[in-house]
């Protein structure tokens, strides 16, 4: 994935902001300065940790939502994350996972990989997961009732805008492909979502069976999704894609 550029951070205020991304990913709760040290590895003081937060804010990587004391990333916050935080090889999946997205790639049926391929990056994402074969409109879906049970999805107008966003990419799946699916990877955080709708984040990338058909998968969810993990997706696929 080509990075885009970025402002300059100290090495304690990146890993702070990581920290706190990590964090909120988890818990769907704005991150305080007592939370961060409590659950995370970080040897500074609280103090630090405030006047950190604080500087994060007044540059746009955070915001603090309503009256409350936490903060939230801002989708700079988390385009910072996704391009300079999670780089880390394979380990935000387990054994057990990329052992079943190698199992997948046996298969040699079309159809019968489609179907079982994207049940797995769902399940691993916890995301709306939708695979595609080039040159054909239509794809194998999966995954409302993961994101749904999202917490953003309490609302009853959410769940409905979400589903408006899947009508949107099955019914233009086509298009999508010939704009979106490109040799790297692409993660389309809020505003930058394609379809339009800047309350969710999007991962696209292609893959290729050993078979030789191929096509791209997207993972779709809130921007609060873990996008460390749907990064290490992305890497085992091309990875056993090479194999």
């Amino acid at each position: 994935m080509t990075k885009r550029k970025a402002e300059i951070l100290d090495l304690r205020t990146e890993r702070i902001l990581d920290a706190l991304v990590r964090e909120y990913t988890k818990t769907a709760h704005p991150v305080g300065s007592l939370e961060l040290l409590r659950h995370a590895r970080l040897d500074v003081s609280p103090a630090t940790i405030r006047s950190e937060l604080s500087e994060l804010c007044e540059r746009g990587f955070l915001e603090q939502p309503h009256t409350s004391a936490g903060r939230v990333p801002t989708d700079k916050g988390y385009r910072f994350f996704v391009d300079h935080l999670s780089e880390s090889d394979d380990d935000e999946l387990d054994s057990s996972e990329a052992a079943l997205l190698s199992h997948i790639f046996e298969i040699r049926q079309e159809d019968e990989f489609m179907r079982e391929f994207v049940h797995v990056l769902s399940e691993i994402s916890g995301t709306f997961a939708a695979v595609a074969l080039r040159d054909k409109d239509f794809m194998f879906e999966t995954g409302f009732s993961e994101v749904a049970d999202e917490p953003e999805f309490e609302d009853p107008a959410r769940a409905r805008e979400f589903g408006e966003l899947v009508d949107r990419l099955g019914s233009g799946i086509r298009e999508f492909f010939d704009r979106f699916a490109r040799e790297e990877e692409q993660i389309f955080i809020g505003e930058e979502n394609p379809l339009g709708f800047p309350s969710y984040s999007m991962v696209v990338s292609q893959w290729r069976h050993p078979r030789g058909f191929e096509g791209f998968f997207t993972l779709v969810g809130p921007k609060r999704t873990d996008y460390a993990k749907h990064k290490a997706v992305v890497r085992r696929v091309k990875k056993i894609e090479k194999k």
